[in-house]
């Protein structure tokens, strides 16, 4: 089960290059949309150290399905009063439950580390 969660963003020259440079981790690269110069490359590795120099850390607080990102990633993250980050936790659990009827692969809650955000990190087979 994946508890550590690193990515960050760049060309990707330069997170491939990070990918070789660090091969004893696990990674997974993705563009961010259409233009290649902008891509995300997120650390599997499971650890808690973490290689990026500018990068987002997390730690996995909901998780269905592989240790792996593949297919197409949705990144999303909320930053809440802390009063309501219950509840924003509890509607994203029952998202994350619903979205097993429609073709989701993996899915994750998260909380940065930086600033205590929920992240929500899904993937799915087709963009539909």
């Amino acid at each position: 089960m994946l508890i550590y969660l690193h990515y960050t963003l760049g060309s990707h020259g330069l997170l491939a290059a990070m990918q070789e440079q660090y091969g004893d981790r696990t990674f997974s690269l993705g563009q961010v949309d259409a233009d290649p110069s902008r891509c995300v490359l997120f650390d599997l590795s499971n650890r808690p150290d973490t290689v990026f120099n500018a990068g987002v850390d997390a730690r996995v607080d909901y998780q269905v399905g592989a240790d792996q990102l593949t297919g197409l990633v949705n990144l999303q993250s909320f930053n809440v009063e802390k009063s309501e980050r219950q509840l924003l936790r509890q509607r994203l659990a029952n998202a994350l439950d619903d979205a097993k009827n429609y073709g989701v692969k993996t899915e994750l809650m998260l909380t940065r580390n930086d600033n205590n955000a929920t992240v929500m990190l899904t993937s799915w087979e087709e963009p539909q």
